[in-house]
């Protein structure tokens, strides 16, 4: 490997450490998930944090970008696979919730692929089999 690309493997690594560092300000329970993806369990955090879900999370965004100097989405719902979703909806720099109560009507209106391990081709092979 050359100087170059190892610079930017090592640039890469220390923003992720970052990130994570600076996640773990708001939750221990962190997941990192990819080299620019993690997960963070917020739940019972509201008491300890006095904060709402939803200002724990804009407050984790913000510090993020500070911390980075980088855009982040965030998505906030009941289980991993919807704030998955829910981050990836507005794209580059947006926090998207999804209540429990909204769910069902979320999904609904989403293309099955969008959903977080589904996919292009797996959506397809559930649609022809829905028919």
């Amino acid at each position: 490997m050359d100087e170059c690309s190892k610079n930017i493997l090592e640039k890469r690594d220390a923003y992720l450490l970052l990130m994570i560092v600076t996640m773990r300000r708001f939750t221990p329970d962190v997941e990192e998930y990819s080299i620019d993806e993690a997960f963070a369990d917020i739940t019972g955090m509201r008491c300890a944090l006095r904060s709402s879900y939803e200002e724990i999370i804009i407050k984790m965004k913000k510090e993020i970008e500070r911390e980075l100097g980088i855009t982040v989405s965030v998505g906030l719902s009941i289980t991993k696979v919807l704030a998955k979703v829910a981050s990836k909806h507005q794209k580059p720099s947006g926090v998207t919730i999804i209540k429990g109560r909204d769910i069902v009507g979320y999904l609904c209106n989403l293309p099955v692929e969008k959903i977080w391990g589904i996919g292009m081709h797996q959506g397809q092979t559930l649609f022809i089999s829905a028919k």
